[in-house]
Protein backbone atom coordinates (compact mmCIF):
# COMPACT_ATOMS: atom_id res chain seq x y z
CA UNK A 1 0.00 0.00 0.00
CA UNK A 2 1.09 3.57 -0.66
CA UNK A 3 2.96 4.95 2.39
CA UNK A 4 0.86 8.13 2.56
CA UNK A 5 -2.44 6.29 2.43
CA UNK A 6 -1.21 3.72 4.96
CA UNK A 7 -0.24 6.54 7.32
CA UNK A 8 -3.65 8.21 6.90
CA UNK A 9 -5.50 4.95 7.60
CA UNK A 10 -3.40 4.34 10.71
CA UNK A 11 -3.93 7.92 11.89
CA UNK A 12 -7.67 7.71 11.32
CA UNK A 13 -7.75 4.83 13.81
CA UNK A 14 -6.18 7.15 16.42
CA UNK A 15 -8.86 9.84 16.08
CA UNK A 16 -11.21 7.92 18.35
CA UNK A 17 -8.50 7.10 20.90
CA UNK A 18 -6.70 8.92 23.71
CA UNK A 19 -3.61 8.22 25.79
CA UNK A 20 -3.48 9.23 29.45
CA UNK A 21 0.10 9.41 30.71
CA UNK A 22 1.09 9.94 34.33
CA UNK A 23 4.65 11.26 34.70
CA UNK A 24 6.63 11.61 37.91
CA UNK A 25 9.53 13.94 38.72
CA UNK A 26 10.95 14.72 42.17
CA UNK A 27 7.81 13.60 43.98
CA UNK A 28 5.43 15.54 41.72
CA UNK A 29 3.00 13.98 39.24
CA UNK A 30 1.93 15.42 35.89
CA UNK A 31 -1.07 14.07 33.97
CA UNK A 32 -1.04 14.28 30.17
CA UNK A 33 -4.08 13.58 28.02
CA UNK A 34 -2.89 12.94 24.47
CA UNK A 35 -5.55 13.42 21.79
CA UNK A 36 -5.56 13.47 17.99
CA UNK A 37 -7.21 15.65 15.34
CA UNK A 38 -7.32 15.01 11.61
CA UNK A 39 -6.10 18.55 10.89
CA UNK A 40 -2.78 17.62 12.56
CA UNK A 41 -2.03 14.74 10.18
CA UNK A 42 -0.69 17.01 7.46
CA UNK A 43 2.03 18.46 9.66
CA UNK A 44 2.99 15.05 11.02
CA UNK A 45 3.72 13.79 7.50
CA UNK A 46 6.31 16.54 7.01
CA UNK A 47 4.65 17.75 3.81
CA UNK A 48 5.33 21.36 4.83
CA UNK A 49 8.90 20.74 3.66
CA UNK A 50 7.74 20.39 0.04
CA UNK A 51 7.82 24.12 -0.64
CA UNK A 52 8.01 23.57 -4.41
CA UNK A 53 4.53 21.97 -4.46
CA UNK A 54 0.95 23.03 -3.69
CA UNK A 55 0.63 20.69 -0.69
CA UNK A 56 1.97 22.97 2.09
CA UNK A 57 -0.84 25.45 1.25
CA UNK A 58 -3.58 22.83 1.01
CA UNK A 59 -6.16 22.94 3.85
CA UNK A 60 -5.12 20.39 6.47
CA UNK A 61 -8.48 18.58 6.63
CA UNK A 62 -8.59 18.28 2.82
CA UNK A 63 -5.04 16.92 2.70
CA UNK A 64 -5.99 14.24 5.23
CA UNK A 65 -9.15 13.20 3.34
CA UNK A 66 -7.34 13.13 -0.02
CA UNK A 67 -4.52 11.05 1.48
CA UNK A 68 -7.02 8.68 3.10
CA UNK A 69 -8.86 7.94 -0.13
CA UNK A 70 -5.67 7.72 -2.21
CA UNK A 71 -6.25 10.85 -4.30
CA UNK A 72 -2.84 12.10 -3.15
CA UNK A 73 -0.06 9.49 -3.11
CA UNK A 74 3.67 9.27 -2.50
CA UNK A 75 4.15 9.45 -6.26
CA UNK A 76 2.71 12.96 -6.15
CA UNK A 77 4.96 13.98 -3.27
CA UNK A 78 8.06 12.45 -4.85
CA UNK A 79 7.84 15.05 -7.62
CA UNK A 80 9.25 17.55 -5.10
CA UNK A 81 12.97 18.21 -4.91
CA UNK A 82 12.62 18.08 -1.11
CA UNK A 83 10.85 14.71 -0.78
CA UNK A 84 13.87 13.01 0.79
CA UNK A 85 13.66 15.51 3.67
CA UNK A 86 10.31 14.01 4.73
CA UNK A 87 10.45 10.43 3.47
CA UNK A 88 11.65 8.78 6.70
CA UNK A 89 9.10 10.67 8.77
CA UNK A 90 6.25 9.72 6.43
CA UNK A 91 7.20 6.05 6.19
CA UNK A 92 7.35 5.74 9.99
CA UNK A 93 4.10 7.59 10.69
CA UNK A 94 1.94 4.51 10.26
CA UNK A 95 3.68 3.01 13.31
CA UNK A 96 2.77 5.90 15.63
CA UNK A 97 0.21 3.90 17.64
CA UNK A 98 2.68 1.04 18.05
CA UNK A 99 5.25 3.37 19.62
CA UNK A 100 2.69 5.02 21.90
CA UNK A 101 1.65 1.57 23.12
CA UNK A 102 5.28 0.66 23.80
CA UNK A 103 5.73 2.80 26.96
CA UNK A 104 8.43 5.15 25.75
CA UNK A 105 10.76 6.92 28.18
CA UNK A 106 9.48 10.47 28.96
CA UNK A 107 11.60 13.59 29.28
CA UNK A 108 10.90 17.26 29.74
CA UNK A 109 11.85 19.22 26.61
CA UNK A 110 13.93 22.37 26.97
CA UNK A 111 15.43 23.95 23.85
CA UNK A 112 18.07 25.63 25.99
CA UNK A 113 19.52 22.17 26.71
CA UNK A 114 19.73 21.16 23.04
CA UNK A 115 23.18 21.34 21.38
CA UNK A 116 23.35 24.07 18.75
CA UNK A 117 22.26 22.97 15.29
CA UNK A 118 20.49 19.78 16.43
CA UNK A 119 16.89 20.93 16.70
CA UNK A 120 14.60 23.93 17.09
CA UNK A 121 11.47 21.92 17.86
CA UNK A 122 9.01 23.76 20.08
CA UNK A 123 7.48 21.24 22.46
CA UNK A 124 6.94 20.56 26.17
CA UNK A 125 7.75 16.86 26.51
CA UNK A 126 9.76 14.21 24.68
CA UNK A 127 9.04 10.48 24.49
CA UNK A 128 12.05 8.36 23.53
CA UNK A 129 11.89 4.76 22.32
CA UNK A 130 13.32 2.26 24.80
CA UNK A 131 15.75 0.60 22.42
CA UNK A 132 19.45 -0.23 22.21
CA UNK A 133 19.45 0.70 18.52
CA UNK A 134 21.35 3.79 17.41
CA UNK A 135 18.25 5.03 15.59
CA UNK A 136 15.33 5.59 17.95
CA UNK A 137 11.78 6.84 17.59
CA UNK A 138 11.08 10.23 19.18
CA UNK A 139 7.69 11.78 19.87
CA UNK A 140 7.50 15.45 20.84
CA UNK A 141 4.41 16.53 22.80
CA UNK A 142 3.10 20.08 22.90
CA UNK A 143 0.42 21.27 25.31
CA UNK A 144 -2.90 22.35 23.84
CA UNK A 145 -3.94 23.83 27.16
CA UNK A 146 -3.16 23.23 30.81
CA UNK A 147 -5.22 23.14 34.00
CA UNK A 148 -2.89 22.83 36.97
CA UNK A 149 -1.09 19.50 36.78
CA UNK A 150 -3.38 18.06 34.09
CA UNK A 151 -2.16 18.68 30.55
CA UNK A 152 -3.99 18.09 27.28
CA UNK A 153 -1.38 17.52 24.61
CA UNK A 154 -0.88 16.97 20.92
CA UNK A 155 2.12 15.86 18.86
CA UNK A 156 4.36 18.83 17.98
CA UNK A 157 6.39 19.56 14.83
CA UNK A 158 9.17 17.24 13.72
CA UNK A 159 11.76 19.96 13.48
CA UNK A 160 10.36 22.35 15.36
CA UNK A 161 -2.91 20.79 24.95
CA UNK A 162 -2.06 24.22 22.34
CA UNK A 163 -1.89 22.16 19.05
CA UNK A 164 -0.27 18.57 18.31
CA UNK A 165 2.78 16.11 18.29
CA UNK A 166 5.86 15.49 16.17
CA UNK A 167 7.14 12.02 15.43
CA UNK A 168 10.18 10.63 13.66
CA UNK A 169 13.02 8.14 13.82
CA UNK A 170 16.51 9.63 14.02
CA UNK A 171 20.13 8.73 14.86
CA UNK A 172 20.39 11.97 16.89
CA UNK A 173 20.07 11.57 20.65
CA UNK A 174 17.42 14.21 21.32
CA UNK A 175 17.12 13.08 24.96
CA UNK A 176 20.69 14.10 25.80
CA UNK A 177 20.79 16.78 28.52
CA UNK A 178 17.00 16.70 28.94
CA UNK A 179 15.28 16.14 32.30
CA UNK A 180 14.25 12.49 32.68
CA UNK A 181 10.77 11.76 34.01
CA UNK A 182 9.41 8.45 35.34
CA UNK A 183 6.50 6.93 33.44
CA UNK A 184 4.05 6.01 36.20
CA UNK A 185 1.03 5.02 34.13
CA UNK A 186 0.18 4.67 30.45
CA UNK A 187 -3.52 4.20 29.76
CA UNK A 188 -5.22 3.96 26.38
CA UNK A 189 -8.88 4.94 25.99
CA UNK A 190 -10.73 3.40 23.05
CA UNK A 191 -14.42 2.73 22.47
CA UNK A 192 -15.18 3.95 25.97
CA UNK A 193 -12.94 1.34 27.58
CA UNK A 194 -9.63 1.91 29.36
CA UNK A 195 -6.66 -0.33 28.61
CA UNK A 196 -3.79 -0.20 31.09
CA UNK A 197 -0.57 -0.40 29.09
CA UNK A 198 1.90 0.24 31.89
CA UNK A 199 1.85 0.59 35.68
CA UNK A 200 5.17 1.54 37.30
CA UNK A 201 4.06 0.34 40.75
CA UNK A 202 3.11 -3.09 39.42
CA UNK A 203 6.33 -3.40 37.41
CA UNK A 204 8.34 -2.49 40.50
CA UNK A 205 6.68 -5.31 42.47
CA UNK A 206 7.87 -7.82 39.88
CA UNK A 207 11.54 -6.90 40.40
Amino acid sequence: MDHLQAAAIAYQALLSKEYHLSLGFKGKKTEIQLTFQKTEFKHLTGVQKLVDTVYPQMPADLFFEESLCGSITCNDLEASCFYLDMRNRLEQLKYLEFYLDANMQPFGWDLKRVPKGISRIHADYLLCENSALSEKAYIFLKERFSTGKKKTAKIADIHSHQHSISFFVSPHNYARNQVRYTLLLNRKIQEGAELLLYDFAEEKKKK
